[in-house]
């Protein structure tokens, strides 16, 4: 017994021991602290913005059009749709080997992609047709017959929403009358939507709804699916100006011909006498009036080269004559060179 507790102690000692040696080797040599180590720098060359070409702009800017991002142009020329990259100055047109009239284009909210239509002399008479086209690949599709083209009718208006996949056509006859014609991704044909009144000032497309709201020329604002519409005090005349991204819908009150109060709501609560509002401390005409898909209101003061922010009560002037409203800032026209100016720098 004895001999068995002196060898347990010999091994315990023994281990200890070769721990200890062990120990005082990995301090002296392994974890030196001034054991060379070299280092070398290496510089990660961080990818340079290219400048804007500040491309010449077209003679006619009637039809000018700018895409989400300010990237790219679009325009009427001699019947044909130009697109220019403003990155590189680069023009081509879109394809159109039959040479059928370019009825209504429009770039989408959030895409280098635009909706064309077309009146198409087709075996079933003259149709519009829609297209999409992607500037980025220069690429056109058909997607699908509209509606017949009757004589004396008219594109009016193409709205869509990336989000549902859903575009609504508005097809104006020679009688002034609208049709409004639904279609989405799955779809091979349109479909007319039944509307309470025909008689149509404007439609505007829910972003994250299957919803359409067109008003008529009395002001009276409907909604679809469900019908209804909403309720604006008697007495007041208003005009829809747009609906940004969280589907709040932003109405326009007139006052002898300009805009001088703008109302804004959730189409949760239909009695517009809920919403919020901002004055106008200087009316505007509507089509200087810009809801962006944010939710900034923005009123250009093209008198003064001044832009005002709304809800922030901010002006911002810039140089040169203003074009349009893009994702991040403003387009303008300089010495008739394409211009692009981020909010962050007016």
């Amino acid at each position: 017994m004895k001999r068995n507790v002196k060898a347990l102690l010999a091994c315990a000692v023994l281990s200890l021991i070769l721990q200890f040696i062990v120990l005082i080797w990995l301090d002296k040599f392994y974890l030196k602290e001034n054991a060379n180590v070299n280092v070398k720098e290496v510089s990660v060359n961080k990818p340079q913005e290219q400048p804007e070409k500040n491309v010449d702009l077209p003679n006619d800017m009637s039809t000018l059009q700018v895409s989400y991002n300010g990237k790219y142009l679009a325009y009427i020329k001699d019947s044909e749709l130009k697109i220019i990259n403003s990155a590189n100055g680069e023009e081509k047109s879109f394809t159109n080997k039959s040479q059928d009239e370019i009825s209504y284009f429009t770039w989408l909210p959030d895409r280098n992609i635009m909706l064309v239509s077309k009146k198409e002399h087709t075996n079933k008479g003259n149709m519009f047709t829609l297209y999409n086209y992607d500037a980025e690949k220069n690429d056109a599709q058909k997607i699908s017959d509209i509606a017949s083209a009757q004589t004396g009718s008219k594109i009016n208006s193409i709205k869509a929403s990336t989000i549902t996949g859903v575009t609504y056509i508005e097809i104006k006859s020679g009688s002034d009358k609208s049709s409004v014609y639904r279609m989405d991704i799955n779809q091979t044909s349109s479909k007319k939507i039944d509307l309470q009144n025909s008689s149509l000032t404007g439609i505007f497309v829910v972003p994250r709804e299957e919803r359409l709201i067109y008003q008529d020329r009395n002001g009276k604002v409907y909604l679809t699916q469900p019908k209804g519409s909403l309720t604006i005090s008697h007495g007041i005349k208003t005009k829809v100006l747009g609906i940004d991204n969280d589907s709040t819908v932003y109405l326009g009150e007139v006052s002898n011909g300009k805009i001088v109060k703008v109302l804004y709501g959730s189409l949760n609560s239909k009695n517009t006498s809920q919403w919020e509002s901002k004055e106008l401390t200087t009316a505007a005409d509507e089509k200087d009036i810009f809801i962006t898909s944010s939710g900034k209101i923005l009123i250009n003061y093209s008198d003064s080269n001044a832009l005002l922010d709304l809800k922030e009560n901010k002006k911002m002037n810039y140089e040169g004559t203003f074009i349009s409203v893009y994702n991040k800032g403003i387009t303008t026209s300089i010495d008739h060179k394409y211009h692009k100016t981020d909010f962050s720098k007016l």
